[in-house]
């Protein structure tokens, strides 16, 4: 009774939205060394039994909430931008000049991807829900485990074999942090592409199995491999689960923030966005 008491406490005040795989780490950085220097000036100031009792108060409001100063997301967020230089993502983890491009595209529809995949044997429609068909999750998980390149700059190279409009891909790397640019024969800026480790090997293992496994021409299979990304369910790159969450799930990171952006399929291991879902206008 006493435990399930305590549980249900628990749970009534910890926010998901700054916890667990959504935990900001900036945030929860700023708030641990603010509850510290509380405790120590109560410890000078008032007594020892205070500062205990204030640390452990205050470290586990941040364990629970994310954080404890109130308007902490939006404080950090504020000094992320401005002390960062890092790229902001645009739509299915890539990081673009023009977010949301995946890329040049010709006049076919995203309806028009959508009928080929389902008559491809791609996609099942259950009423307005799509996912895919157990025989091609299959074949492309399939296709992750025993065809993708380990290293990503083997990566690089076969994404710009693999993709039609691409002209030149390369690996990018900065501040620890790693991308592969694609660029078009036009080395056009605002169709310039940055995709993170695992949305790449998404899309180089996605055109492989759709080559593979369906009649789907070159452009056909360029356009759907971003959007597919979105039913899948462990990472490309460590297998670890996916989980969906805000495009803010990282509040102090501007490698989250994306504008008309209204959720994200990230990988907490990776710390990487496999994609991203726009808002219903």
């Amino acid at each position: 009774m006493i435990e399930s008491a305590v549980s249900s406490t628990l749970a009534h005040v910890r926010q998901e939205p700054y916890t667990g795989p959504n935990r900001c780490w900036p945030c929860t950085v700023l708030n641990t060394g603010l509850v510290v220097l509380v405790a120590v000036g109560l410890g000078i100031v008032v007594s020892p039994i205070v500062a205990v009792v204030a640390l452990v108060a205050g470290l586990a409001s941040v364990w629970l909430r994310g954080y404890l100063v109130p308007y902490t997301p939006s404080i950090t967020a504020r000094a992320m931008d401005v002390l960062s230089d890092t790229p902001k993502r645009g739509h299915g983890g890539v990081a673009t000049t023009d977010a949301g491009s995946d890329g040049p595209v010709d006049e076919t529809t995203g309806d028009d991807v959508v009928a080929a995949l389902s008559t491809a044997g791609v996609l099942t429609a259950d009423g307005e829900e799509l996912s895919l068909t157990n025989d091609f999750r299959e074949a492309w998980r399939t296709t992750i485990d025993e065809d993708r390149p380990s290293d990503l700059d083997a990566i690089s190279d076969e994404l710009q074999d693999a993709i039609d409009w691409v002209a030149d891909a390369s690996v990018v790397r900065d501040d620890g942090r790693e991308w592969v640019q694609l660029t078009d024969a036009d080395d056009n800026v605002h169709n310039e592409t940055w995709l993170a480790p695992p949305a790449a090997v998404a899309d180089l293992t996605a055109v492989r199995t759709l080559e593979d496994q369906t009649e789907l021409t070159p452009t056909q299979r360029t356009l759907a491999a971003p959007s597919l990304r979105q039913f899948l369910d462990r990472c490309p790159v460590c297998d670890d689960d996916l989980v969906m969450s805000s495009p803010r799930a990282c509040c102090g990171s501007p490698r989250y923030v994306a504008e008309g952006i209204e959720a994200v399929l990230s990988c907490p291991s990776c710390d990487e966005i496999v994609a991203a879902f726009e808002a219903d206008e």
